[in-house]
């Protein structure tokens, strides 16, 4: 558990969250600033403090470090007693992630817990919208999906991870739902930025860590590719059945750029599947006469597809643009190559197996082949 000792607590927190009054440009300052401090000072570019296309307004909140909670809700800070809640919680503020669904806490030490999922009553359900990405309530997360990403966080052993149940009822199409809070927390962890970023942040990034962009793009592509194979060797496969229109419908992967924080850790891993949830995928699919190995090593092909080279269809032909990989997102050749060969020595570990990677990544029978030991 990382050790928390937040000077954003108290007044300080609410005379920063006041000064900043809704002023994105001054939250951003903010956010920047608090990194920095954390940092011994490093300055931080403003510009990579705030999520890609997001706004960066803080909220206040209660921490609860016993339970590891961030007590999002008002109603929840009224229901206990003002003496309770100044003992046992503290009170800081917290920027917005990536995806808007989720807020982190910047610790004096650099490190930093993000928190999936609000503290709001289970009556909230009946008319909460839609969140447009995770296809949930707008502002829950649910338990299914919570714990499963809790229980792959740990079995990769990179970002620690933590799930509480917080409630359940019923949404609005009927569905008795559990939700809850998913915390993730790291020492090296920035869960606003990730590798959807272009390159040239990720440089600007590497600067500041005081790496070169070779080094830098070399451990990312390892830590990536290593928490995938844990991944995989566990038998999960961030995959699943999605229907987009005229462009896609079949079995993909989530595994996009979007959900790799900028350090090369896997996030959002709650739609996993393993054993027989995958076997039904298959089957819902209508490709159940595929053996479990099939499966296995088309779905891993699909996780590895998905990060460089993005959606691949069924059908066998490749849909450039349609959800970029990394080699859509303008990197220049060199690097492109220089991160795919550092995240297949980590995946393969295998050094006789990384030059039939490299050539075959991009097609799905010759890379389950790869996959599967066999060289091309």
């Amino acid at each position: 558990m990382i050790a928390r000792s937040c000077r954003l607590s108290g007044e300080r927190a609410v005379e920063l969250y006041k000064k900043i009054e809704f002023n994105d440009q001054a939250a951003r300052q903010a956010m920047a600033g608090r990194v920095a401090e954390a940092h011994q000072g490093k300055p931080f570019p403003e510009f990579l403090a705030a999520p890609f296309g997001r706004s960066c307004l803080p909220r206040e909140i209660y921490f609860q470090p016993e339970k590891r909670l961030a007590l999002t809700d008002p109603l929840y800070w009224e229901a206990l007693a003002p003496e309770k809640l100044a003992q046992e919680h503290l009170h800081t503020i917290a920027f917005p992630s990536q995806s808007d669904r989720a807020m982190v806490i910047i610790w004096d030490n650099g490190a930093v817990s993000e928190f999936k999922g609000e503290t709001l009553p289970s009556s909230y359900l009946k008319s909460a919208g839609v969140h447009d990405q995770s296809q949930e309530p707008y502002g829950f997360l649910e338990a299914v999906k919570g714990e499963r990403e809790a229980e792959c966080l740990r079995e990769i052993g990179a970002i620690d991870s933590q799930f509480t149940p917080l409630g359940e009822g019923e949404d609005a199409w009927g569905r008795h739902l559990g939700f809850g809070q998913l915390v993730r927390e790291g020492e090296a962890f920035f869960p606003w930025l990730r590798l959807d970023r272009p390159l040239a942040d990720l440089c600007h990034f590497s600067r500041w860590q005081k790496l070169s962009l070779e080094t830098f793009l070399q451990q990312t592509a390892g830590r990536l590719g290593g928490q995938l194979a844990k991944l995989h060797a566990n038998g999960c496969f961030n995959v699943g059945y999605r229907s987009m229109g005229n462009y896609f419908k079949g079995i993909l992967s989530y595994c996009h750029v979007g959900n790799v924080e900028i350090n090369g850790n896997l996030l959002d891993l709650g739609t996993v599947k393993r054993g027989a949830e995958l076997a039904q995928l298959y089957e819902d699919w209508g490709e159940g006469k595929k053996s479990a190995e099939e499966q296995s090593l088309f779905s891993a092909f699909l996780d590895i597809y998905r990060i460089f080279g993005g959606i691949y269809p069924p059908t066998g032909n490749f849909l450039w643009g349609l959800d970029r990989g990394l080699l859509g997102r303008e990197w220049d050749a060199y690097s492109f190559d220089l991160f795919l060969k550092a995240f297949a020595e980590s995946y393969l570990k295998n050094t006789a197996q990384v030059g039939s990677f490299m050539a075959n990544w991009h097609n799905s029978q010759k890379m389950m082949a790869v996959l599967n030991g066999n060289q091309e």
